[in-house]
Formats: C-alpha cells, sequence, structure tokens
C-alpha cells in the first residue's frame, strides 16, 4: 500500500469536515468542546461509511453514481449555505431595527444539522470507494478507517479553533458560514466538471 497517498487522500478528505466543525463553533455562542468531539465523530463516521459504500456497490454501479455526485453534493451544501445567509440577513435587518446594537442569537447547532453536514461534507468521499476497488477488503477496510481518524483529529481541532475565534468573529458567523459552505458546495461542483 502506498501510506504517502493514502495519508494525503485522508487530509484533503478531512478538509470540508474540519471546516464546517470550526464553522459550528463559531456559530454557537459557548459550543461545548464534548459537542465539537461529537460532531467531529459523526464527521469521521460518514468519512469512514461512504467510502466503504462506494467500495461495496463496486465497479457494477460505479459508472451511474459518480457522474451524479458531485451534483447532490453541491444541492446538499448550497442549501446549507442559503440557510446560513439567510439567518445572516435576518440577523443584519433586526441589528438595523434596534438601532445598532448588536445583539445576536447564536443557534446551538442541532443533531440534524450535524447529520446533514456530515452527508453533505463526506458524500464525495463515496468516490473514494471506487478508487480502492483493487485492494483486497481488509486493506480497503484500514484505508477507509484511517481516513475516517484523521477526519475526527482534523475536525476536532478546527472546531477547537473556532471556537478560539468565536468571540472575534461573532458578528459574522452566520456569513462566514454560508461563504464556508457555498465554497465548499463550488470545489465539490468544479471537481465534478473537471472530471
Amino acid at each position: 500500500m502506498d501510506w504517502l497517498n493514502i495519508l494525503l487522500t485522508s487530509f484533503s478528505m478531512a478538509i470540508d469536515a474540519s471546516a464546517t466543525n470550526a464553522v459550528n463553533a463559531i456559530r454557537e455562542e459557548r459550543v461545548p468542546t464534548w459537542k465539537l468531539a461529537f460532531a467531529s465523530f459523526i464527521f469521521a463516521i460518514f468519512q469512514f461509511i461512504m467510502p466503504l459504500i462506494g467500495y461495496l456497490i463496486g465497479s457494477g454501479f460505479r459508472e451511474f453514481l459518480e457522474p451524479i455526485i458531485p451534483y447532490v453534493g453541491f444541492a446538499l451544501l448550497t442549501l446549507l449555505a442559503i440557510k446560513c445567509f439567510y439567518d445572516a440577513i435576518k440577523e443584519t435587518i433586526a441589528l438595523n431595527k434596534s438601532g445598532g446594537e448588536f445583539k445576536i442569537e447564536r443557534k446551538p447547532v442541532t443533531l440534524l444539522g450535524i447529520l446533514a453536514e456530515g452527508v453533505a461534507t463526506s458524500i464525495d468521499a463515496l468516490c473514494i470507494g471506487f478508487v480502492y476497488l483493487s485492494y483486497p477488503f481488509i486493506d480497503a477496510l484500514l484505508v477507509f478507517g484511517i481516513i475516517g481518524i484523521v477526519a475526527f483529529l482534523l475536525s476536532f481541532i478546527a472546531g477547537l479553533f473556532g471556537k478560539f475565534l468565536a468571540k472575534f468573529l461573532e458578528k459574522w458567523a452566520n456569513y462566514i458560514s454560508g461563504f464556508v459552505f457555498l465554497s465548499i458546495a463550488l470545489k465539490i461542483l468544479i471537481e465534478g466538471f473537471l472530471k
């Protein structure tokens, strides 16, 4: 096995989940560390399961699924971005009505929200399963486990970093969230076009 390639793949697969967890930490006021760890765990599970599903589906459906996966990821992340921009605009209007006093209601990130983010940020990982079709099942399982572990570690670290930055970025949290989700969505869409 090419361990360097596996680690590079793991890091690149974890970037979207890491950015998402950092944004969650910025959006939720005083987010508890356990919640960041839980979100990281959910992201890691999805980063493990999606390539496994891709591997198990195998080459029989590969030609059908591979072209539509970027569009599904793009759609899910775009919906998350639209919701963030909607919340941000609503907060800006409320700020203007209150005479400029900034008081934001920072909503906790819900389990359903974390699950949706987990799916959206890992949908492109389905294709990674196709990449490892030539590997024996146990070796492929090991690779997907490494991808999941790296996703957990990077997401958790990014979440802690986001928690630190939250007090400085509170006013812009939903705009930042929307921008990050939209950027990830566009990245997935562009990568889909370039394949």
